[in-house]
């Protein structure tokens, strides 16, 4: 079980009676989140909470690839909340991939309430993504999410790797501009499931970066050697709020790492429960600088409104 889900759910059960709405409007598309899930909440309680996630669809207009086709893939797609908060953001097509059966249909149902302008332009996939592809997973679901699992029992979905996930589907890997993943925990795993494929393409990459156990911890370690290998020597790091921190090298993102593994030996106060994380090889860290620079521009107006209103 995720205690890191777990106790940032009960802290928001801690303090608001209220409950998450079920049907929740991203960016006009009307949502069926389901039962449980949290992001009605945590938008209301943290404004820039998920708010980042639009401007992923700026970076992929703002990216230049040699291809005619751009592709973005929402790995750990839930309910088709990330997909409906940038698809209006960016002309590339995006490939969903969720392995939950409940909240593939709940994608499903809601990528068809997007209308045929962008519905046609998104591909759902049922299925893991993981370096282990012949490994088997089924998922528990709490609150709203899903744990992935090891499994000697039948497969929830199939496991692919990146690359044979675009071989399953037939994009070029050169075409895929950006790489969403949120797998409560095995984000290391799904971006290493590149292999060495990731040294000859440039995607951004952007991930939930949660380390609940030692291991977790080590694995991320583990994958910032795999990228610095890859050519990736650029980290932009977000508190879980949404809130941007620093911009570091291989280096700087460990001692993040670090300082989360610190936290979870209970060596410290937490004062946040992971990071998201935008990875960039050289070429395109001017695109990842403007588009932070665009969305901070947004909650600075908003702090001058709010100070003007006062």
């Amino acid at each position: 079980m995720n205690n890191i889900v777990n106790s940032f759910i009960s802290l928001y059960h801690k303090f608001t009676a209220k409950k998450p709405e079920r049907f929740y409007t991203i960016d006009g598309f009307n949502m069926d989140l389901g039962e449980g899930h949290m992001l009605s909440l945590l938008q209301k309680s943290h404004p820039m909470y998920d708010r980042f996630v639009p401007f992923l669809g700026v970076l992929s207009e703002r990216y230049k690839n040699v291809g005619k086709k751009k592709y973005l893939i929402d790995i750990g797609a839930n309910v088709g909340d990330t997909t409906a908060a940038l698809i209006r953001h960016t002309s590339a097509d995006v490939i969903c991939v969720e392995p939950t059966k409940k909240f593939y249909d709940l994608c499903k149902k809601n990528i068809q309430g997007f209308g045929e302008k962008y519905a046609s332009r998104v591909t759902l996939i049922q299925g893991y993504i993981s370096s282990q592809e012949h490994e088997s997973f089924s998922s528990i679901v709490i609150n709203g999410t899903a744990v992935k699992q090891s499994t000697n029992g039948p497969a929830e979905a199939p496991t692919f790797t990146i690359p044979s996930l675009c071989n399953k589907i037939k994009i070029s890997l050169a075409d895929v501009v950006l790489v969403k993943s949120d797998t409560d925990g095995y984000d290391s795993d799904c971006i290493q499931s590149f292999g060495e494929s990731l040294k000859h393409i440039s995607p951004l990459l952007f991930w939930e970066n949660e380390v609940d156990s030692i291991e977790q911890l080590d694995k991320y370690l583990n994958m910032v050697d795999y990228l610095l290998k890859c050519g990736y020597d650029d980290f932009f790091v977000f508190d879980n709020f949404g809130n941007y921190l620093c911009h570091v090298g291989s280096d700087g993102f460990k001692e993040v790492n670090y300082y989360l593994g610190r936290i979870l030996r209970g060596n410290s106060t937490r004062s946040f429960y992971y990071v998201d994380v935008l990875a960039s090889k050289k070429e395109n860290v001017h695109i990842c600088k403007k588009t932070i620079a665009d969305y901070l521009e947004v909650f600075n107006n908003n702090y001058h409104k709010l100070k003007d209103d006062q």
